[in-house]
């Protein structure tokens, strides 16, 4: 890796070539690559094997290409990469290399990945690597991907790129050799003392890397997050915690750029925590929250942390919480928490922050079935956003509509009218009017003593999170054999899938020996019947 001072230019990727780009062609090679299930079945076994030896998926942050024709392009890649069961965030071409390293840091990715042309890098795109390297003390990998292995010389050594990847034929051999150098590598891993220092001093690496410690799943590595929570929760519970959900299309990730960069330009220190949706078959996921917001990204007083929900429902990663305790002893005054989109379990990320805010748009249907009533008893204000040009009356006749829903509502707290507020994200407008109507939430619900007596049921909470979870690993972990065992009794018909769970619920039962349940009374102790035994 070349050590060579880095440069604030774009990248312009790719470069100028004497073979030109062809991005359509490139596009259809991928999609041919893609469709051919056998390749794409065996990436996913090489991911799923990575998972579980380093405790998290391999995440890389993917350089769009900036080219004509490549639109297709940068919708198909990081496409491809969540099928083949990675975690991808997306960063936008044209970005500074301070900009682009800072991402990858914060992100806590393996690799930085951009795409080139079938010719000699540019300069600025080899300082990019180089500036990557720099930031990240060598720890996270530069790769470049290209069409095929015969159409490119491989200059690794002299363009500053780790790896050069091709995506034909020969894509899982190029990858599997990347995962097995991340393997080998470990990023290096701080002790107790420097996370916590690291984290108090604010420093984003450390920040970073005390996230993923968080969502590591092996044993040794949650037995320190464990310690880092309980050293790093006396400094945390002063941030003002933000929770954002609406419909798809509501426009959240702007909506929280527009009102963060507000709020960090009054000289707030803003952590935002998006989470995104992962595949159900592949855990893959295309994390690309940051990528719309480029601004906010860039300000000082800005942290964005985008996570995978790991298949996790009610909106929320399966570390969301102890994500929010970093960042608030790292010092961040307002936490903003983005939800994976509204449905009926948003209520987790209800029950962990101050404030719920519900974004809404006009002429997404009935606006009585636009937001469920589940969602209007959680919400503490329900914002219509895109309320500019010609959609500013319906946005107003939507804003009657949902304050006359929200009437027939019992309200949570004596001390507070859930407001329904409009405004433009992209226009700026209503932007202040939301924070004042939160800054007035919050005076409320402390003159009452509410704001209080809501930490501490955020608190109670928390630890009836865990236990569900710990419960849940404990099962698996001491019947592991006897679940593939049922498992394949259900697959082949041997037994109902009534009765294998009851089996493995007996199974797993202290009294499991005393207090067997046959099959001749299983029925009697069904769920919802009064003699079921709770386990």
């Amino acid at each position: 890796m070349h050590n060579s001072e880095t440069s604030s230019s774009p990248p312009q990727i790719p470069g100028k070539a004497s073979s030109p780009f062809n991005g359509q062609e490139l596009f259809e090679r991928l999609n041919s690559t893609l469709k051919n299930i056998d390749i794409s079945h065996s990436i996913n076994k090489r991911t799923d094997l990575f998972a579980r030896r380093m405790g998290r998926r391999p995440r890389i942050l993917l350089c769009e290409a900036i080219s004509p024709h490549s639109e297709g392009l940068n919708n198909l890649v990081p496409t491809a990469f969540s099928q083949w069961g990675f975690d991808v965030d997306i960063h936008p071409g044209g970005i500074s290399h301070e900009q682009t390293a800072r991402a990858a840091i914060e992100n806590d990715v393996h690799v930085v990945m951009l795409p080139f042309s079938c010719a000699r890098f540019e300069p600025s795109v080899t300082q990019l690597a180089n500036a990557v390297a720099t930031e990240s003390c060598g720890n996270i990998l530069t790769v470049a991907w290209k069409p095929s292995v015969a159409e490119v010389e491989i200059k690794c050594q002299d363009d500053g790129f780790s790896q050069i990847l091709s995506v034909d034929h020969d894509i899982f051999s190029g990858l599997s050799r990347l995962l097995e150098r991340l393997e080998e590598r470990k990023q290096s891993q701080l002790d107790l003392n420097e996370y916590l220092e690291g984290v108090i001093a604010g420093n984003r690496t450390t920040i970073a890397k005390a996230i993923t410690l968080m969502e590591d799943t092996r044993p040794g590595h949650q037995q320190t997050a464990d310690r880092l929570i309980e050293k790093l929760l006396p400094l945390s519970g002063n941030a003002l915690r933000i929770g954002i959900s609406g419909v798809p299309g509501a426009g959240k990730s702007t909506f929280i750029e527009s009102f963060g960069m507000m709020l960090a330009d009054k000289g707030h220190r803003v952590a935002v925590l998006a989470v995104d949706p992962s595949s159900s078959k592949t855990g893959g996921s295309v994390l690309g929250d940051k990528t719309r917001m480029k601004r906010l990204s860039g300000h000082p007083n800005a942290f964005i942390r985008p996570t995978a929900s790991g298949g996790i429902l009610g909106g929320i990663a399966k570390k969301t919480k102890e994500s929010m305790v970093i960042c608030e002893a790292a010092g961040f005054e307002i936490m903003l928490v983005e939800t994976v989109g509204i449905g009926q379990s948003e209520s987790h990320v209800a029950s962990m922050v101050d404030f719920f805010l519900v974004l809404m748009i006009t002429g997404a249907g009935d606006e009585l079935q636009g937001i469920k009533k589940g969602i209007l008893e959680l919400a503490d204000a329900i914002v219509i956003n895109k309320a500019d040009g010609d959609n500013i009356e319906r946005a107003r006749k939507a804003k009657k509509i949902y304050e006359s829903s929200l009437s027939i509502v019992t309200p949570e707290s004596p001390a507070w009218k859930v407001p329904v507020l409009t405004c433009s994200s992209k226009n700026m407008d209503g932007i202040v009017d939301i924070w004042q109507t939160i800054s007035n939430y919050r005076s409320s619900m402390e003159a009452s003593g509410e704001f209080s007596q809501k930490r501490s049921r955020q608190s109670v909470n928390w630890m009836w999170a865990l236990v569900e979870e710990g419960l849940k690993e404990r099962f698996y972990k001491r019947s592991e054999v006897k679940v593939r065992k049922m498992t394949n009794a259900v697959k082949e018909g041997r037994m109902s899938p009534t009765d294998a769970a009851l089996e493995l619920l007996d199974y797993d039962s202290p009294c499991s020996g005393c207090n067997r349940i046959t099959t001749r009374n299983r029925a009697e102790k069904l769920p919802g019947s009064s003699n079921f035994r709770r386990l």
